[in-house]
């Protein structure tokens, strides 16, 4: 199992945060497959970060290249802290099984069920088979309030 991390796994970026309850904040964030990389199914992308005392309101998954027609992904919390690279899991409170052949929103309510924490946390995506990188993106479209 590999930990891929997007610039926000890295804290290269910062997610925003919402400095007040109520107020929804979001961001997209990215990863590409290059050109040689194999991403198994073992592996993790460690794509974003749902900053502490924030819920999920909303999200999209916007894929871009060929998966392939039969790929699906979960998107959801890691455990462990964000950016490690050591061993992890990752959910599917996001999203489960979603088709990577279009833009996709939020079809499930367990994202917007899911309590805040006192710490950040990771979403990670989980592909259902192995993907040989040819310029592939896969982003998230996340909002989230306090």
């Amino acid at each position: 199992m590999t930990i891929l991390q997007s610039t926000l796994a890295k804290g290269q970026k910062q997610a925003p945060q919402a400095f007040g309850t109520g107020i929804n904040v979001s961001y997209l964030a990215d990863f590409t497959i290059p050109a040689g990389m194999t991403v198994a199914t073992t592996d993790i992308i460690e794509l974003g970060v749902l900053p502490a005392g924030h819920r999920v309101i909303d999200a999209r998954v916007i894929p871009t290249g060929d998966f392939g027609a039969s790929v699906t992904a979960d998107v959801g919390i890691m455990s462990g802290d964000v950016g490690s690279t050591g061993t992890r899991t990752s959910g599917a409170e996001i999203f489960d099984d979603v088709a990577l052949t279009a833009m996709v929103g939020l079809a499930k309510a367990d994202s917007i069920l899911l309590a805040d924490a006192d710490q950040h946390r990771s979403i990670g995506v989980k592909f259902s088979a192995s993907i040989t990188g040819a310029g592939q993106v896969i982003r998230l479209q996340l909002t989230y309030a306090q």
